[in-house]
């Protein structure tokens, strides 16, 4: 698959008969979701928002490896994990709200 960048990654979609990319918190930087948009794919983010477990440095801190979680809660980690996903124009809202 030719191209490079976004640009590779929906032609992958496209190639695959997908219609819907799900990526994470990074692609907003440098994909074009209107383009996405244009050709029919429709782009959402992970909306990451775990239980808070408990964590041996201090304040509980969601940015750190799976790991930790696994480290901490073993056969219960799954517990803490609440996977969702939100279209990429309110991902785009809350992230600006917060500068």
């Amino acid at each position: 698959i030719q191209g490079t960048s976004w640009e590779r990654v929906l032609l992958m979609v496209k190639e695959l008969g997908g219609d819907h990319y799900l990526t994470g918190h990074g692609a907003l930087s440098y994909l074009n979701h209107e383009r996405f948009n244009e050709t029919g794919i429709a782009v959402s983010y992970m909306d990451y928002n775990p239980l808070p477990w408990t964590q041996s440095h201090g304040d509980f801190s969601p940015y750190v490896t799976g790991l930790d979680l696994l480290a901490a809660e073993g056969t219960s980690a799954h517990r803490h994990l609440r996977p969702a996903c939100i279209d990429w124009q309110e991902f785009k809202r809350r992230r600006e709200s917060m500068q």
